[in-house]
């Protein structure tokens, strides 16, 4: 009985040996394919070496097909990528908006971007959260939140206009009273009193 056999029939694990090189791009594979967040490898003149499926669908555009080709043809804002490629300074979670490109139906995107430089291999990884979705619900809730208290200061200035009317009101009809309650009392004192 070989010594695999063996092992497997005793329950242990039996791990095939696999080339280190090819190991680590079936790794690369797994997570490139298996990522959330889109994933593009990029060298120093800006051409696309690798790409995630996941960094492919807003774009509309699959693997094979962008590999090699420059990247501002399917990302037009380039120039955080130059930054990195020129200084080597990363750049963490900046907001970028990219514009529709409808000639293949890509809508607007509002990307949370880092890009971090590869050392010795003249080459940057730009991780990319399609963030679209919560930035239109924050100006969503900015702009309900604006309207609110844009209403809530109408009805507090209207409450001051009628306050303000009230007191005016309350004021004229105090002096009013005190005027005729002064006569009055004039009056009382100049009559005779009881005959005598």
């Amino acid at each position: 009985m070989t010594a695999v056999k063996q092992a497997l029939k005793d329950g242990r694990t039996v791990v095939a040996s696999v080339a280190p090189s090819a190991r680590a791009e079936s790794l690369n594979n797994v997570v490139m394919d298996a990522t959330p967040n889109g994933i593009l490898v990029v060298d120093d003149d800006l051409r696309i070496q690798d790409i995630s499926p996941s960094a492919g669908r807003p774009f509309c555009c699959n693997r094979l097909a962008v590999r090699g080709r420059a990247l501002a043809e399917i990302i037009p804002p380039v120039q955080d990528f130059v930054s990195v490629s020129r200084t080597g300074a990363s750049v963490l979670n900046k907001l970028v908006q990219v514009p529709a490109a409808t000639d293949r139906g890509q809508s607007a995107l509002t990307l949370e971007v880092t890009i971090v430089p590869v050392r010795g291999q003249h080459m940057m990884v730009a991780i990319l959260r399609d963030v679209t979705e919560r930035e239109q619900q924050r100006k969503d809730s900015e702009r309900i939140r604006a309207e609110a208290l844009a209403r809530s200061q109408e009805v507090i200035n209207k409450q001051m206009r009628v306050a303000h009317e009230i007191a005016g009101l309350l004021g004229e009809t105090t002096a009013e009273t005190k005027v005729l309650l002064t006569q009055l009392a004039r009056l009382m004192e100049g009559s005779p009193q009881d005959g005598k």
